[in-house]
């Protein structure tokens, strides 16, 4: 029971909510990454459109971090010797579709680091400089 608990906890740590939808960057074993939405309006998952070429970037990455940043949502990843950030602006469609379009996405940060430490630091200035 504890495994599991740890696992559904571990599975949201990287979840954020941006205008009462919930984002989480879905790794996958052995597949494509997805960008996967929840509306509790309309209770249920959807995958983000538009936003495959970044997924596609990430392929390397071994852990993401996602943030509110303004309206927006903030995607934080690893590559070898960079931690990553995309900001992702977000539009609903008709038919309950999410889109999203990479504003920006540059290497925010170089070097040997633990990854834990950074995480935190990166979403407390993320959160702190932009509500």
């Amino acid at each position: 029971m504890e495994n599991r608990l740890y696992a559904e906890f571990y599975r949201w740590v990287d979840a954020c909510v941006v205008d009462d939808v919930l984002y989480y960057h879905d790794r996958g074993v052995g597949v494509v990454s997805t960008l996967r939405a929840y509306d509790p309006n309309q209770k249920s998952w959807r995958v983000v459109k538009g936003v495959g070429e970044l997924l596609a970037r990430m392929i390397c990455s071994d852990w993401s971090y996602t943030v509110r940043y303004g309206g927006n949502l903030a995607l934080l990843f690893r590559r070898p010797g960079k931690i990553w950030c995309a900001e992702i602006s977000l539009e609903r469609r008709l038919g309950g579709e999410i889109w999203g379009k990479v504003e920006w996405c540059d290497p925010v940060l170089t070097g040997n680091f633990k990854v834990n430490v950074v995480v935190l630091l990166m979403g407390q200035i993320i959160n702190g400089t932009r509500t």
